[in-house]
């Protein structure tokens, strides 16, 4: 349970800031508004809101169909950082509607991947594996280039790895996480290819901490950080090393993992980063408990117990967003019992970890 939750909350920031944006082609291309889309871009991590902010006012001012996609999909990452999930729904709905129109078959790829990566998060992972299907057609009948071809596939994989870990288990996930990495590896100059295959790594490695197989999860934790480290990643850097003392925390290295995490809690921003601090408080309460320090013990339990309750706030808020989305979405007729099922599926899966985060949290507190 400990590590699943990590895993999602590595999931709901960064998988949507790295791996469906489009920067192959555009990259070379995209000079409409080019320095405020950068710009924006690097505040989705920094500065959610004022990347939620540039990138809507260069999608009202765009007048290339491109530049408009990407704002969109900058749009759709600042808020899933910001936590509102309901608003990244109607935001990657919208890429897509724009990309279908445009009968460019790589938008289309590039847009399917967001919206199936949105209904992946939102733990409705029967319909996010339907846009993953039409988006795998897509891309199986396209002349994209081998770097784009690549890069997609890897993205893909990955996608469908943190669905299957989401509602099947770590097993299925990691054959597609290895799928998803080789796919990566087989473009090493490319820089997006290089950051995401960071992040798969970071995913693999929490599977593999998940199912205690503690010295191949160390393996894929030091190749995230070895990248990081090269790319200047602050933030996987920062995982890697969370994984890494969680397993030297196993391994009854007790001060080293409470050492380690403190210097990362000293580190990050912890208002931009709740679940990461709450995951923090959560692994020196533990440590300093083996140690047997009463008064640090005490000190972070409550730190963790009243970051908890923020985070479970955070879960029902946006669940909430999710189920407004789905209210006020319009559904085909042909498919509307079809898709109202997942949909509903999909709400019962989240009001089930909603119940075991809650019930997590009181089992911990005793």
């Amino acid at each position: 349970m400990h590590s699943s939750k990590s895993l999602f909350i590595l999931t709901i920031i960064c998988i949507t800031c790295c791996f469906v944006i489009p920067q192959i082609g555009i990259a070379q291309s995209q000079k409409e508004f080019a320095k405020e889309l950068e710009e924006a871009n690097l505040n989705v991590y920094q500065d959610a809101a004022k990347a939620v902010a540039l990138s809507t006012e260069v999608y009202q001012k765009a007048e290339l169909l491109e530049t408009k996609i990407y704002a969109l999909i900058t749009m759709v990452n600042g808020y899933t950082a910001l936590n509102e999930n309901g608003k990244s729904l109607q935001f990657a709905s919208k890429t897509w509607e724009l990309a279908k129109s445009s009968g460019n078959v790589q938008y289309k790829i590039w847009a399917l991947g967001v919206l199936a990566e949105q209904y992946q998060l939102s733990h409705l992972n029967a319909i996010s594996r339907e846009y993953l299907d039409r988006a795998e057609n897509l891309l199986e009948s396209s002349d994209l280039s081998k770097e784009a071809l690549a890069v997609s596939r890897g993205n893909i994989y990955a996608i469908k790895g943190n669905g299957y870990k989401d509602e099947i288990d770590c097993e299925y996930a990691i054959k597609n996480y290895n799928l998803s990495i080789a796919s990566y590896q087989t473009m090493p100059e490319n820089s997006v290819s290089v950051n995401n295959l960071a992040l798969v790594f970071l995913e693999k490695g929490n599977c593999l901490l998940d199912l205690n197989k503690l010295k191949q999860a160390k393996t894929n934790f030091k190749k995230a950080y070895s990248i990081a480290i090269q790319n200047e990643l602050e933030e996987y850097k920062h995982w890697a090393n969370i994984g890494l003392a969680k397993i030297a925390s196993q391994e009854g290295n007790y001060v080293a993992a409470k050492d380690s995490v403190a210097q990362i809690l000293n580190t990050i921003d912890t208002t931009q980063n709740p679940k990461t601090k709450t995951e923090l408080y959560l692994l020196l309460k533990e440590n300093f408990l083996a140690l047997g320090d009463k008064s640090n013990y005490e000190l972070y339990r409550k730190k963790y117990s009243n970051s908890a309750k923020e985070i479970e706030i955070l879960e029902e808020r946006q669940f909430e967003n999710v189920l407004q989305f789905v209210e006020e979405q319009p559904l085909d007729t042909g498919k509307s019992l079809k898709v109202l099922d997942y949909i509903l599926y999909g709400l019962l899966v989240i009001a089930m970890i909603v119940s075991v985060w809650q019930l997590w949290i009181w089992v911990k507190n005793k």
